[in-house]
Formats: structure tokens, C-alpha cells, sequence
């Protein structure tokens, strides 16, 4: 409950602060998804303290490389990295303490343990922030050992609990899955600060497996799903497994409905194209009535065959320097291949536009992050004398504010003509045809 997780973040922010953790101060979260790896997240903030949430999957000369530059004094991980953070730890003294997540495992420091010896009346909220305190270290890229970490501060936070939230229309009867990784922003903006904000309960999916996860929508009774395309594209391409597999009578009925949808289902509202997609809904639990796709262009096939299905699915864009989400598309006024419009107190500006309105996207505004960790040189490159942030990525708004994507700037090709060309549109062409996966 709601009251068991204040208890927790008060007993470990406690814990934390007796073990000297304070402003200034780093502190790693690895491992996979559970509700300890996010009580420790948010521990770490309330001692007033970074957090810095690594993936995973990274290899391990990367996390080293992250540990030492961050200097981290305490790491929660799981079981599986306690052998190379041991062996980190004989080597760097700035390493304190390594805190194992598992809440069963027999290690000398556990979460469990960590959470017993901390005072459950001690409020962890009394913290004070100010909107430009530091809260969160995210690291895009080290493979090449340059690792650059993007610093968060508070109000990248806000803008989500504030403007997200209501736009999406997230109440607490609303049930949110997180099977996204919450070490991306995107995972974590989506899965855990948007539905913790409005009060909705969360359930975790470790891995991400369809079979998994379609069970927790059925079984938990899911309204509220973030996904990547990949994921969509495989619960899209299942269904026309499953109706294939039923014969040419059940494919024929299929696309005759799918028709009929695409006729009249704008007109009549997704409560009719729901209930003529009855057994599709049932089999996603019955109840999902939102899917947000980011990370990643939708394919326009999927979009379209979720939306003639009965579904509402909205896509969002951000990037980690943007603490996931600067525009979302309202549900009820989504357009294909748009992102959406920026939340309130973010702007957006296309620099040097072409022809068809296509150029650079430039953010400013509640969600644009402070700089890069110890890095005032990368920081400089990406930030105009006006405080614009350069994303590198390309695009163009409507007259209504909406931003469409058509890739980024380093991937454009210019043809001897003059001509621009946009890789990403190419790519959606030729996935149109059989022949080409």
C-alpha cells in the first residue's frame, strides 16, 4: 500500500542518513525491476543525495567507469553484481557500503535488514528541495569510455506529476504495469513518477516476455500501458497469429470488422470498435484503455490496427536530457505519427526549417536537464547563448503545436540536389512491403 511504501522510504531514508549519506553525496541502484529497487531510488533523493540508476545489461568495465567517476558511496544491487562490486570496493575507498536488493538473500547487508534497523516515524518528506537541486545522474553512453552523465535536478521531475499526469487522464482507480526498465527515463517517468503522482497501483513485470506480461494484464486488470513499439509490434503481430491460425472463416470475419472500424469507428467511438474487438480486449484483461508508446517511432500499421481495434494509444517523445516526456499526445486528440504537443512550461522551436517545415528540435523549459556530469564542454556544445537544448533530432510542428519526427540531423542525407532525405521515412516505406522485415 501506499502507507507501506511511506514507511519504507522513511525506515531506509533514516537508515541512509545514519550510514552518512547527505547532499553531495552519490549512490548507485542496480538490478532488475521491483518495488525495492524503486524504495531505494527514492531513498537515496530523500537523504538529499543523487541517485545514479544503471543498466543493467551494460559491461562491466562501463559500470566501473560510472562508480569511479560518480564516486558513489553506497550501492543497492542485486545478487547477481555483488562479486564485481566487492571486488570494486577493495579498490576504491569512496565505497562505503554495498546493500544487497534482494529482500530474501542471506548477504550481511540487505535491504531487509537495512530497512529494520531505520525509523518508520522519522518523515522522510521533511526533506527541502530547491528546484535546481540535483536528484538524479543518468549515464546515455560509455562504451567508447566517455560516459556522459546527464544531471536531473527537481523540477525535471514536476513537470510529469503536473502536466503528464492529467493529460493522460491517470487516476488512482487506474492500474499501471511496469515491465519497461526503470534505469531509462522513459521506463521510470512512465512506470513509476506518473502513476505514483496520481495514485494508481502499480504492478511489476520482471521480464520483459509477452506471455509474462499479458498475464499481469489479465490477471491484475491493467488500464494503463507504456510500451516500446517492439513490444507493440508483438502483441500486433499475435493477434494476426492467432485469428490466421483460426482459419479462413475467422480471418475473413476479421477483416471484414477491421473495415467496418475503419468506416464508422471515428464516428461511433471507441466503446463500439471495443465491443466488436470484445475478444481481442479480453485477451489484454479486458480493462486496458491507454497505451503510451515511446522510445521509438510506432510503425504506422500499429498504430492504425491498435486504434481500429478499440484502443487508445498515444505516443510521447523525450529523451534522458528531458527526464522522459516533453510532449504527449492528449488521447482524445491523437494524430498519427505526432508525438504531441509540449507539456506546459516547455516550448519547442524547429531551427532552420527546409522547405517542409522540417529542422532541428530545440527544447527549453521545465524538463530540460541542468548539464552533463563534470562536463561543461559536452554541456556547451548542446545549449545555444539563448538556452535552448539542440537534440539533435529533426522535426516540424503544425499549426496546432503538434510535433512530428522525421529523425535525427546525423542521419539525414543530402543528395547532389539539394534534396534532403530522412532515413526513418524511408525505413517506414519499405517496411510496408511482405518481402522486407
Amino acid at each position: 500500500t501506499f502507507d507501506d511504501f511511506h514507511k519504507d522510504l522513511n525506515r531506509l531514508t533514516s537508515y541512509l542518513k545514519k550510514c552518512g549519506l547527505k547532499k553531495g553525496d552519490n549512490a548507485i541502484v542496480i538490478g532488475e525491476n521491483s518495488p525495492e529497487w524503486v524504495i531505494a531510488y527514492h531513498a537515496i533523493i530523500l537523504t538529499g543525495a543523487c541517485v545514479v540508476p544503471i543498466d543493467p545489461n551494460i559491461p562491466p568495465a562501463e559500470i566501473e567507469t560510472i562508480t569511479t567517476l560518480t564516486e558513489a558511496k553506497i550501492i543497492f544491487c542485486t545478487s547477481t553484481y555483488l562479486k564485481m562490486f566487492n571486488g570494486l570496493r577493495e579498490r576504491y575507498s569512496f565505497i562505503d557500503k554495498l546493500i544487497d536488493l534482494d529482500p530474501q538473500s542471506n548477504e550481511k547487508e540487505t535491504i531487509s535488514k537495512a530497512l529494520k534497523a531505520g525509523n518508520e516515524n522519522k518523515d522522510a518528506f521533511e526533506l527541502r528541495c530547491a528546484p535546481d537541486d540535483p536528484m538524479v545522474i543518468i549515464f546515455t553512453s560509455g562504451t567508447t569510455g566517455n560516459a556522459k552523465g546527464v544531471v536531473l535536478c527537481q523540477k525535471n521531475f514536476t513537470a510529469v506529476c503536473h502536466y503528464a499526469v492529467p493529460r493522460m487522464k491517470l487516476k488512482p482507480q487506474d492500474v499501471a504495469c511496469a515491465v519497461l526498465p526503470l534505469h531509462h527515463v522513459f521506463g521510470f517517468a512512465a512506470c513509476i513518477t506518473g502513476p505514483l503522482s496520481a495514485g494508481t497501483s502499480i504492478v511489476f513485470v520482471p521480464h520483459v516476455k509477452g506471455p509474462l506480461i499479458l498475464e499481469a494484464l489479465r490477471d491484475k486488470g491493467v488500464t494503463y500501458l507504456p510500451a516500446v513499439p517492439k513490444m507493440l509490434a508483438l502483441f500486433y503481430d499475435t493477434i494476426l497469429h492467432n485469428v490466421k491460425k483460426k482459419g479462413p472463416a475467422v480471418a475473413t470475419m476479421f477483416s471484414t470488422m477491421n473495415a467496418l472500424s475503419k468506416a464508422v469507428g471515428n464516428r461511433l467511438g471507441d466503446s463500439f470498435q471495443r465491443s466488436l474487438f470484445a475478444t481481442v480486449h479480453k485477451s489484454f484483461g479486458g480493462k486496458l484503455r491507454l497505451i503510451i508508446s515511446g522510445g521509438a517511432a510506432l510503425n504506422k500499421k500499429h498504430w492504425n490496427g491498435f486504434r481500429q481495434l478499440g484502443f487508445t494509444i498515444v505516443e510521447g517523445y523525450g529523451l534522458t536530457e528531458t527526464f522522459g516526456p516533453i510532449t504527449v499526445s492528449p488521447g482524445e486528440n491523437a494524430r498519427l505519427s505526432s508525438v504531441g504537443p509540449a507539456l506546459s512550461e516547455n516550448e519547442i522551436r524547429i531551427d532552420s526549417p527546409d522547405h517542409n517545415g522540417i529542422g532541428e528540435v530545440l527544447l527549453r523549459g521545465t524538463c530540460v536537464f541542468k548539464g552533463y556530469y563534470k562536463n561543461p564542454e559536452q554541456t556547451d556544445l548542446v545549449f545555444d547563448q539563448e538556452g535552448w537544448f539542440h537534440t539533435g533530432d529533426l522535426g516540424k510542428l503544425d499549426k496546432d503545436g503538434f510535433l512530428y519526427l522525421s529523425g535525427r540531423k546525423k542521419d539525414m542525407i543530402v543528395l547532389d540536389n539539394g534534396k534532403n532525405v530522412y532515413p526513418d521515412e524511408l525505413e517506414d516505406f519499405y517496411g510496408t512491403s511482405p518481402l522486407i522485415e
